[in-house]
């Protein structure tokens, strides 16, 4: 054997391994914060349908197609928040409106079971989850959601496009 081949079976190739190994890591750790990228834009961007959720660009553009739909109001409620103490309360009227006047009947023959997916939802929340308001959209969004889905099929359709609580209080 010559020398050239004695130092490239000794130890001269196997560097050229430890190089191809830690490319392939980066490789591997570039794709994956990639693939976290990618799911954090789209999930933040991905919006649901203007009819059940009623974000502010999509209600515009519903306000401007249709006007604005007939208002339908419950009386206040007040709700015992989720925390161990049990002492924490949440009074809350909610003001809806219709996505259109022939829901209005529906809506107040079903006023029982709304009010009730109302107390429901609201009691399991906690005092953090509903002070502050990116909290305060999050819980109308759920609250849309949760009432057109239980509705919709009497209805034909959603029944609510928005909700709005003039009254919100933590205590």
């Amino acid at each position: 054997m010559s020398e050239e081949e004695v130092e490239e079976s000794s130890g001269g190739g196997g560097g050229g391994g430890g190089n191809k190994l830690i490319i392939i890591m980066m490789a591997v750790n570039i794709l994956a914060v990639l693939g976290v990228l990618v799911y954090l834009m789209t999930s933040r961007s991905a919006a649901p349908p203007a009819a059940v959720v009623g974000g502010e660009a999509s209600a515009k553009r519903v306000e401007e197609d249709q006007g604005a739909g007939p208002p339908w109001k419950m009386e206040p409620l007040i709700v015992n928040l989720r925390v161990p103490e049990g002492t924490r309360y949440l009074k809350v009227a909610l003001e809806f409106e219709l996505t259109s006047k022939n829901h209005e009947e529906l809506a107040e023959s079903r006023k029982g079971r709304i009010k009730d997916q109302v107390i429901e939802f609201l009691s399991d929340l906690t005092v953090d989850d509903v002070v502050g308001s990116d909290n305060k959209q999050y819980i109308k969004e759920r609250l849309l959601t949760r009432l057109n889905h239980s509705l919709e099929g009497e209805a034909g359709g959603p029944v609510f496009r928005r909700v709005f609580f003039p009254e919100f209080l933590v205590q």
